[in-house]
Formats: structure tokens, sequence, C-alpha cells
């Protein structure tokens, strides 16, 4: 049976990690009381030790309510609970109460005299009492943060709603809502039966409730609102005329052919059609002419070729409370304080909006954001009903602990106490949760419920009995392959004789790139199962989408299938070209057609190898190649990092390029291309990519974020590139005034780099922290595994400057061998490197409580919020 504390370490939210009761502690503290009574029992006299076990449970049992006692004497009795302030850790009662418990239950006071308070227990409830308040100040704020986000979501919905309707409207040409007139006045209009305020009735809160409020503003903002809206409701008035002024508005305004900027704030809608129309007053341009009168004093003049009226009208729609909004020109500007605009204005916010609601693809991706941020809000929801519940279980199996040692029945009454403090009893959560999934399946899955609960619920994939026995066999193949393959390597005397150093010079750096990649692929399996063994949410620190991430077993099926496919071609290519001895002809298509095979099996739309992994991958390259276009994100950044350590297989990229364009793979000769001018001014290109995109992907974030350690950064990979640049010049020319400059330059980025590791990517050396030269917070218990990982990365780092030396160590062995180990040990440096970045990473998130990603919301708000 699985002990309760691996079970609550294993089913936690590992962001949330110190907000949990902390049960092991608690658990010392009992340990602590069993001991302290066994040493009370100890010192006892000898003749008497019999009676006095029998005494034990009655007094442990009178002693829990003596406690409880002393602290309501002391005036420590829980609060009222109408503050929400109360004290927690005992059962709230008056003193009148209390008395005549203590009145029937303690006939003779003098049999708490042996144990008095003793100072174990008054640990253990202090500590228990100081966990309780913990909780219910997380899961206060916790549930704060999500209302408040309810609000927002509620509020995206809605402009949602109004850009579909004007798209729809815009589409069909229509200039009249005859058809509207024709309805019966005392029918709700359309748009109202569609806009209903999906989450309003659960997110209202009481303000004595409300621990974390909005600011004024927003709330004085809201007061003229719902006097509006009661005045509106009262009156029952048709807006037969509103929606007529709403139409011609919208049909006689001027679009644009321009597409808005998404960037930009003058692009971004109000987070509700209200705040719309407040934010859109004040851009109207107004009429330019010296006698023309305000738009305020009499009949407005837009300049949009719309209708003579006194006032526009913005309808908002909503179910209960929110009905059919009717605002005056006078009041909105009076009451936000909006100055005149400036005249000429060539462009205003509506028109913005209508450019932008026109568009569908833009539409379409508002959708896919908000759906997004829903199925994100919806995880955040269920999290925190998980925090309440395994922390509710945790309680009571402390509290159960507690009862066996001290033998009494004391658990029912903190129990009690415990379901009824603030996040036991909140449901808030709960009919959040049933509101959004309401939501979910009627806006984004076509009243599909099951379709909504496997987007909003998704299943994990769990790796069966077959993923684990293919695993075996491949595994034993490939290592099967990787013998024999060096055998016949070694014993076929004819193969060496004939073409053996033109294999290392030509067709080697087909297979040794592959070879690389693979790998890395082990390597990012070796990340994933130790990600795993130390709880680092490596899927959310990755984005990942729910239930797509692959574990390690499938990263290793994966590696081991290509690595036996890939052997296999390399004993076949040997073999063949044993037989054709110096004609090398279509033994030659086999390095040709395993790197076809390979690009097939990545771009391949076909739902097989992992697709939606595939797919992720090459939308990441993506952004990467494209860095300065894109926002960077830490995946990008990652696989950024990743590539620089592959810089050798960028090179070999280049040759096989050229070595099968040029039909050179015929002959087999090297020289071809390496003697070409064109290709050694692109072997600069080629060695210097991967930190460009790095450089690149650097610039972009300092210029988002304004952040100036972003410019450090890219200065270690912009001295990563002077190092490649002049190494690669020193090989062309081979002159020693280069070689020193390339060794000075050298010996600099390997120190920046390694300062870069240890200390920024790493987050160690830390000279003031509680584990000294490290870092304050550890995922690993053993501390000397943190100092074993700085040396090894140091060494291996100098393996890398030493692999861009080509220094010859072993006569006959060619440098093609020794590149491919170099760079061999340069991508074990990063698998390396991998864990420990993203420990770091997982160490901010856990610091910061952030267990849910914040997805960007489609429509930009004007005001602040209560975010």
């Amino acid at each position: 049976m699985v002990k309760f504390s691996k079970q609550l370490e294993g089913s936690l939210v590992p962001e949330w990690k110190d907000a949990y009761c902390n049960y092991k502690e608690l658990k010392r503290d009992v340990n602590r009381i069993k001991e302290d009574r066994l040493q009370q029992i100890s010192s006892l006299p000898s003749n008497s030790s019999c009676g006095s076990l029998r005494r034990l449970g009655s007094m442990s049992q009178l002693h829990s309510l003596s406690t409880h006692i002393m602290r309501t004497a002391h005036g420590l009795n829980p609060l009222s609970r109408d503050s929400d302030q109360f004290r927690v850790g005992h059962k709230h009662k008056n003193s009148t109460d209390w008395n005549e418990d203590a009145a029937s239950m303690l006939d003779d006071n003098e049999l708490l005299e042996p144990l008095g308070q003793t100072q174990q227990d008054e640990i253990f409830f202090n500590r228990l009492d100081a966990e309780l308040e913990k909780i219910n100040h997380f899961y206060r704020t916790k549930e704060a943060e999500y209302v408040a986000r309810a609000m927002r979501l509620e509020k995206q919905l809605l402009a949602l709603f109004e850009v579909r309707e004007a798209l729809a409207r815009q589409s069909l040409k229509m200039r009249t809502f005859s058809f509207t007139k024709s309805q019966d006045r005392n029918t709700e209009p359309h748009s109202a039966r569609r806009y209903e305020s999906p989450l309003l009735e659960v997110i209202t809160v009481r303000p004595e409730e409300q621990p974390y409020k909005c600011s004024d503003s927003i709330k004085e903002k809201e007061k003229p609102f719902r006097a509006h809206s009661e005045e509106s409701t009262s009156g029952n008035t048709s807006s037969d005329e509103e929606m007529e002024i709403i139409a011609n508005f919208i049909e006689n305004v001027e679009v644009t052919s321009e597409a808005p900027d998404m960037e930009t704030e003058e692009y971004c809608v109000g987070v509700s059609p209200v705040d719309l129309y407040d934010r859109s007053l004040q851009s109207l341009p107004w009429s330019t002419r010296s006698n023309s009168p305000s738009p305020c004093e009499k009949n407005s003049q837009y300049g949009f070729g719309t209708p003579d009226t006194n006032q526009l009208h913005t309808v908002l729609e909503r179910k209960g409370d929110f009905q059919a909004r009717t605002w005056d020109c006078k009041d909105i500007v009076e009451h936000q304080g909006v100055r005149k605009p400036k005249r000429n204005r060539p462009k205003s916010i509506i028109q913005d909006m209508i450019d932008m609601s026109l568009g569908k693809k833009k539409v379409q991706s508002s959708e896919k954001m908000l759906r997004t941020a829903f199925v994100e809000f919806y995880r955040g929801l269920g999290l925190l009903k998980s925090y309440s519940s395994l922390n509710l279980v945790a309680f009571a199996k402390i509290m159960k602990k507690y009862d066996k040692v001290g033998r009494h029945r004391f658990s029912p009454l903190y129990i009690k106490e415990v379901e009824s403090s603030y996040f036991a009893t909140s449901d808030k959560v709960t009919k959040l949760m049933t509101k959004v999934e309401e939501i979910f399946t009627k806006h984004f899955a076509d009243h599909d419920r099951r379709k909504a609960m496997a987007q909003l619920r998704p299943i994990q994939q769990r790796g069966g009995h077959s993923i684990t026995f293919l695993l075996g066999i491949f595994s034993g193949v490939s290592m099967a392959l990787l013998v024999g393959f060096l055998v016949l390597l070694s014993s076929t005397v004819q193969y060496r004789m004939l073409g053996g150093r033109k294999y290392m010079d030509t067709v080697f750096h087909v297979f040794s790139t592959l070879g690389l990649i693979l790998l890395h692929m082990y390597m990012y399996g070796w990340n994933v199962y130790a990600w795993q063994r130390a709880r680092i949410n490596y899927p959310f620190i990755f984005e990942f989408s729910p239930g797509t991430e692959l574990r390690y077993r499938e990263v290793f099926l994966v590696c081991t299938a290509l690595t036996s496919l890939l052997l296999g071609t390399m004993i076949a290519h040997i073999i063949a070209s044993t037989r054709e001895a110096t004609h090398f002809g279509t033994s030659e298509f086999a390095p040709l057609g395993i790197t076809l095979f390979f690009l097939m099996a990545l771009f391949t739309p076909v739902n097989v190898l992992y697709r939606s992994s595939r797919m992720s991958f090459l939308r990441c390259t993506r952004r990467v190649v494209c860095a300065p276009f894109f926002k960077v994100v830490l995946a990008d950044f990652f696989l950024g990092d990743q590539l620089t350590s592959q810089v050798a297989s960028f090179r070999n990229v280049e040759f096989m390029l050229c070595y099968f364009s040029g039909g050179y793979f015929q002959d087999r000769n090297p020289d071809a291309c390496t003697h070409n001018a064109a290709f050694r001014v692109m072997m600069y290109v080629f060695s210097l990519l991967p930190y460009w995109f790095r450089f690149m992907q650097c610039s972009r974030r300092w210029r988002d974020e304004g952040d100036k350690m972003q410019l450090y950064n890219a200065g270690k990979y912009a001295s990563a590139m002077f190092a490649v640049a002049t190494k690669l010049t020193y090989m062309i020319k081979g002159d020693k005034i280069w070689l020193a400059l390339f060794i000075m330059i050298s010996c600099f980025a390997t120190l920046y780099q390694l300062y870069w590791d240890l200390v920024v990517d790493w987050g160690l050396l830390q000279r003031n922290s509680r584990n000294r030269w490290l870092r304050d917070n550890l995922v690993l218990k053993k501390k000397y595994l943190y100092f074993v990982s700085m040396g090894v990365n140091v060494v291996l780092r100098l393996a890398w400057v030493s692999s861009i030396q080509h220094v010859n160590m072993i006569p006959g062995f060619t440098q093609a061998g020794w590149d491919i180990i170099f760079a061999s040990l340069e991508v074990i440096r990063r698998g390396h490197w991998n864990f420990y970045r993203l420990e770091n990473e997982h160490i901010n998130n856990v610091g910061k409580f952030r267990a849910v990603k914040t997805v960007p919301l489609p429509f930009k708000e004007f005001e602040g919020t209560c975010v």
C-alpha cells in the first residue's frame, strides 16, 4: 500500500508545492509526541506503570480539551466568520458552550496535572493552525485571481460576439432591419437572445466576501452602467430604433483596405461594447468647420455618413440584469472626462475595429485564442479544486495519526473545523467549472459535449505494454547491428584498401549527421526521464498541448527504431560497396535514400510517428528560423540552444547538398566540394547560422521585454560567432596570426559561455545562498551532484574548444573521425545542460506559484483590470 506522503507528492501541483499542507513536518511532530508519551510512561514508578497506561488514553483526551480551554481563556478563540479573519484550528463555539463541555467532561481536574500543557502538543497544534491558515490564504488568493480572470474572459467573449455580428451584417449587406420592425415589440431582440452573460451569475462576488477588489476606476465606471441598465430594464422599451441606428452606422462606415496592426493599441477592441463606445467616442472626427456646433449640444455630425441622431446607441445584451443599454453622448463624455479629439485624424478606432471584423481570418484567430484561454482557465480551476481536496485528505490523515498516538477521538472535532473553513466550503470554483463547460460546449464545440470535454479534459496517452515490448526489441537489434558494423568495418580488408579513406571523407559525413541527430534524441529522452523523476513540470514549461507530450519510453522507441534502420543501411552500404570495389554506383544511393526517409518521417502529414509532436517541432523550428519576426517563448530559444550544439551537422548538411546535387557521389570525389570557392563561402554561412538564430532571438526579446540581460546574452553568441569565423579563416589560410587570434577569441568565448551556463542558466554559484555556492532551492537532494555537474560542463566546454582546433592526435585517424567525436561530446554536454536549465526554470515557477500559462487575449483592454 502506497503511503499517503508519497501519494501526496505524486498528486500535488509541482509549482504549488510550498502552498500545500506540510504533511511530512506534521508527521514528524506526531512522532515527537509519540516519543514524548513513551518518555512520560518510562518516567513513572514501576509499580504504577500499568495503571498509568490505562489512564493515559483518558488523560490525553482530557488534555486535548484542556488545551482548547486554555486557548479560549487567552483570547485565542476563533473570530467571527463574518469578518473572514477568524482564527482557524479549533471548533468555533462560544465560551458558554465550552464551559458546559468542560463541566460535563472534566469531573476530576487533577487528572490533567500529570500531562499539563506538553510542549510537543502545542507545537503540533500551532503548526496545524498555521498550515490551515496558509491554505486558506492561498486558496482565497488564487480564487480571486480566477474570478477576475473569469470577468475578463466574459468581456472578451461578449466582444467576440459583437465582432461576429458586425462581420455577418457586413457580409450580408444589410442596409435596413425591416425584419426587426415586423417582429413583436414585446419579444427580445435576436442579439439579446444570443448574448448571454455566461459567467456573470457565478463570478459576482459580494463586497464582504471579495478579498481582492478591483480598481476604483472600474467600480466608478460600473455604477452608471448599472443605473442605466436598471432604467432600461424598468422602461421595457423596444430596440427597433437602436438596431436601425447601429445597422445604418455600420453600413455607412468607410472601410479602408489596409489591415490593422495586431500589435498596436489602435487595433484593440474594448473590453465590452460599452467600453468600445466610450473609446470610440473619443476618436470620432467631429466636423472641422468653425461654426459647427458641438456634438453634445445638438445633433451629432460624425463624418461617417451616419444619419442625424441625438444619440449613438450601444446595445449590450446580457442574461439577467444586463439588458439593452442606451447611452447619451453628453453623459458619457462628462463621465469619462473625454476631451475634444484632434481634428483631421485620418483613422479612428471604430474604423480599425470594423476593418478587423471584416477579416474572417482575424475572427478565427480571435476564436482560437479565446478557446485556448478557456481551456487553460478550466485547467487552472481543476488544479485549484484538486488542491482543496488533497489538503482535506491531508488534514484527515494527520489527525488520524495523532489520534493513534494519543489514543483519543479528537480528529472529528478538528476535521469539522477544517471542513467549515473557507477552502473547503467555497463553491465558486465548482460553479465556474460548470459554467465554463456549458460555454465551451455551446460556443466552441457546436453543442457537442463529448467534443468539448475532450478538449477541456484531455486524456493523457499512457504507453502500454506494446511500447515497452517494441522498445526492448529495437534496443537489442540496434546494439547487435552496431557491433556488426564495427566488426565489418575493421575486418573487410578489401574495403579498407580500396575505399576506406574515401568512405570517411565522403559518405561518413552523411551517416554521422544522422547519428548526431539520433544522439541528441537519446539525450532528450534521458532528459524527459530525469525531469519526470525530479517532478519537473516540463510539459508546462514547454507549453505542450495537454495530453500530447512524449514520455521517455516513446522517445526511446522512436530513437531505437531509427537507429536500427540507420545501422542496417550502413551495413548494407558497406557490403554493396565492397562488391562493387572502385566502381561506386548504385550503392551510393543508400545514404541519399536514408536521408530522404528521415525527412519524410519528419514532414509527413500522416498521423504516424506522433504527428502532434512533429508538427509542434516544425512550428517551433519555423519561429527559430524567423526569429526577428516572431515573439520568442521558452521553447523557441531552448530549441535555438540545441541548434548551437549541432554546428557540425550544419556543416555536413552543406557538404551533402554539394555532394549529391553535383553528382560527386558516383566516384566519391571529396575534393570537388572542399576545394570549391563557393563552398568555402557558404561554409561561413552554415557554421554561423545557429548562433545567428540565437543572436536574433536575444535581440527580439530585448525589444519586447526591455531586459538588458538579453543584450549580454546576445553578446555571448556574438563572441561565439567571432570564434567560429576566425577558426574557419585559419583553416583556409593557415596563417599563425589567425591562429593566435583564434585562440584568444576562443578562450574569451569559452569563459563567457561557462559563466553564463553556471550563473545565469543554472542559477548556481550564489555565494550568499542557503546552500553555499549553489542556490537556495534545489531539486536534487544530493548537493555534490551539482558540483560534479559544474565540473563536467567545464570539461566538455574545453572539449568543444578542442574540436574547433582540428588537431590530429592519433596518426592515421582522419579529421572527420575527430570531428564527429568532438561533436558528440558537445551534444552530450548540451543534454547534460538541459536538465539543470529546466530545473532552474521550474524553481522560478515554483517561487511565483505559476502553474497555468497566461494566454494572451484577442481584445486588449483600455482601462486597468482586476487581474
